[in-house]
């Protein structure tokens, strides 16, 4: 009888040590499976930004190679900093070794945008429980594509700011053997060099960089600046002006003084008198403006009797 007794009593604890582990396990499993991430967004510059101002933050898996990268997107109004957002991260959507960024951006309309990326693995990203990103101001120059279809780029680091068909979109990047490719489940851009390659509504297109064609066949404009001394350049049909030793010297030059030199890909300005030796070359190489950070589609090089200056250069 006591045998029977206490064979009992250890079948009960049994049954509720196997109950309190079940508990534990599912409980264990269900934090894990869901886990929440608060992500502060913020500004430091001191600019009152307008009623239209946005606050997004997107938690990125850049290395896979289909369309959409994109693991969760968050927007927000900007009523004031800091913005907080909250990410719902499951385990099921998480690989713990994959690497993962998570930006956060504030923008005030297509022009002003602030920008910050944190790159995690999926192991320490969901150990987080708070992460603060503090946004830069992210300066970058449109740059203009034209071909099968039209469109303008802001390559803004880890983004690419994309106007076409009317149309706005912000294009994480993706990891690629060459060139440089952003996308999300509705466009793609891959950039390699002066060429683009657009990819919407599952129809493909080349595009190219404006070019030198465009001001010859145009009435455009060539505008070009440059840092140390910082200087400006102007060129349309009918005339030259250049402003030089921060903008302290200006020279204007009426078309008929100077003799143009057309090559496949660049134009040779060129004026030689007794007091002025003067040569500008408008190349069509891609500028990266280190001071600024501004990317510009075309390169200018100037000599002015022996000095000689190099910056970017744009047609508008």
């Amino acid at each position: 009888m006591n045998t029977l007794k206490i064979t009992e009593v250890n079948w009960k604890k049994l049954l509720l040590s196997l109950i309190i582990t079940l508990f534990l396990f599912s409980f264990i499993n269900l934090q894990a499976a869901a886990a929440d991430l608060n992500v502060s967004l913020t500004y430091r510059e001191m600019i009152a930004l307008g009623p239209a101002a946005e606050a997004k933050i997107m938690l990125v898996d850049s290395s896979k190679s289909k369309r959409e990268l994109i693991v969760q997107e968050l927007n927000k109004k900007l009523k004031g900093v800091p913005v907080n957002f909250n990410l719902d991260l499951a385990e099921s959507e998480i690989d713990l070794n994959t690497n993962y960024q998570l930006i956060g951006l504030i923008k005030a309309g297509r022009e002003m945008f602030w920008l910050e990326t944190k790159n995690f693995n999926g192991a320490e990203l969901l150990k987080q429980q708070k992460i603060e990103l503090i946004t830069k101001r992210t300066p970058a120059r449109w740059l203009t594509f034209k071909g099968e279809k039209d469109l303008q780029v802001r390559f803004l680091n880890s983004l690419a700011q994309v106007i076409i068909d009317d149309q706005e979109y912000l294009l994480p990047q993706q990891r690629t053997a060459s060139g440089a490719k952003f996308a999300n489940s509705k466009l793609s851009i891959w950039n390699k060099g002066r060429e683009l390659l657009v990819e919407k509504n599952e129809q493909s297109y080349q595009s190219s960089l404006v070019d030198l064609a465009d001001f010859k066949a145009k009435s455009t404009v060539i505008k070009a600046k440059g840092q140390e001394p910082y200087w400006e350049l102007k060129i349309n049909q009918n005339s030259l002006e250049l402003k030089y030793d921060y903008l302290a010297n200006k020279i204007i030059i009426p078309q008929s003084n100077f003799k143009i030199v057309e090559k496949a890909d660049s134009l040779v300005y060129q004026i030689n008198t007794s007091f002025l030796d003067f040569e500008v070359n408008i190349l069509e190489n891609i500028h990266n403006d280190l001071m600024n950070t501004k990317v510009y589609p075309l390169t200018a090089f100037i000599k002015i009797n022996g000095q000689k200056y190099i910056g970017g250069a744009d047609l508008e």
